[in-house]
């Protein structure tokens, strides 16, 4: 609280954003409006009111509790995928062998980026541990796992694939004066790398 005192009490500076909090503040209704969307907010605490606000974009951010409709085959617990340090369990309880979870899935809806940039790199070092005690197997890195998912007829991204595609994520929100202007899908992006394939194929 103290923080955030000393950040109202705090003179405006210079720039081109502004952050405003609404506390105590629930989003009842969200609506399509001529120039964006409208979100209804209704005060739960202290006087009550409501407000109206044109947004550009609406992103949810209240976490997901996994359940059966999400995951029939593995084991849950609380919400969030059965594991021990990141290893999945079976519903005995045993570690999946080469199955990993990590964030939410792994813990519930909580906590932060930070948290799971912690949590991350603690699976990193799983994950390197398993590698260490399997040395039997080849490890062929991305070469390796390209050729698989070719083998199995699988549609895969490559990363010059995604340097076109953020490309022209920054190019279209440069257009709007917005830092990006994402894909809303993976059958978009896919339309657009195979429209730019065939472009350059024409063109020789």
């Amino acid at each position: 609280m103290a923080v955030l005192k000393a950040a109202a009490d705090r003179p405006p500076g210079v720039g081109a954003r502004r952050l405003t909090i609404h506390y105590w503040s629930t989003p009842k209704l969200i609506m399509a409006a001529d120039d964006g969307l409208e979100v209804s907010l209704a005060r739960e605490h202290g006087p009550s009111d409501h407000k109206r606000l044109t947004v550009d974009t609406v992103i949810t951010a209240i976490g997901y509790e996994l359940n059966r409709s999400h995951c029939s085959c593995l084991a849950l617990s609380n919400g969030s995928l059965s594991n021990e340090r990141g290893r999945l369990l079976d519903n005995t309880g045993k570690p999946i062998k080469g199955l990993y979870a990590v964030g939410w899935s792994a813990r519930g809806a909580s906590g932060t980026i930070g948290t799971c940039r912690s949590e991350a790199e603690r699976l990193t070092q799983v994950l390197a541990e398993d590698s260490a005690r399997a040395p039997e197997r080849q490890l062929t890195g991305s070469d390796g796992l390209a050729q698989i998912l070719q083998a199995r007829g699988h549609r895969y991204v490559t990363f010059q694939e995604w340097l076109q595609l953020e490309a022209m994520e920054r190019a279209r929100g440069t257009a709007s004066g917005r830092s990006r202007i994402k894909f809303h899908t993976s059958a978009q992006m896919l339309a657009f790398l195979e429209q730019t394939f065939e472009r350059r194929k024409s063109q020789g």
